[in-house]
């Protein structure tokens, strides 16, 4: 592992730090005058996920570990809420994390672009962008 690549990690410890200061911008929409930071957020997410996968008997460490990842792209598109979606979508998870860590050590690299690709985040979009009918449709032979 060479400086640059612990420059690359450094500048991203540092990026992540910017998401502190970032507010979560579907609740100034709801009325809330000083909402929580993505971090915030993010922290009492990962706490959430860890309860709920010990009451579910699965690995409470790695259901923290995917909550702590999963808004890791807003230090670049920002926490873009669901009426600026209808707009201008953010970018792919992904490949904004792709570009995050383009110059990390490729263990590094790998392990967090692993984590955004999760499948159940995959799988969410796909459920988002259908209708709760689309597979009655699909069952029948319907397309469209």
């Amino acid at each position: 592992m060479g400086e640059q690549d612990l420059a690359d990690v450094a500048h991203f410890l540092w990026e992540a730090g910017t998401l502190k200061a970032a507010r979560r911008t579907g609740w100034w929409m709801a009325g809330v005058r000083d909402p929580e930071s993505v971090a915030e957020h993010a922290w009492r997410t990962s706490v959430i996920a860890s309860v709920i996968a010990t009451l579910e008997g699965a690995d409470a460490a790695r259901a923290a570990h995917l909550a702590v990842w999963h808004d890791s792209q807003e230090t670049r598109t920002g926490d873009v809420n669901h009426l600026g979606k209808k707009y201008a979508a953010p970018g792919a998870p992904a490949a904004v994390t792709a570009d995050q860590t383009a110059g990390m050590p490729e263990v590094l690299r790998s392990a967090i672009r692993a984590v955004v690709t999760e499948s159940g985040r995959l799988l969410a979009d796909q459920l988002l962008a259908q209708a709760p009918l689309d597979w009655l449709r699909a069952a029948m032979g319907e397309r469209g």
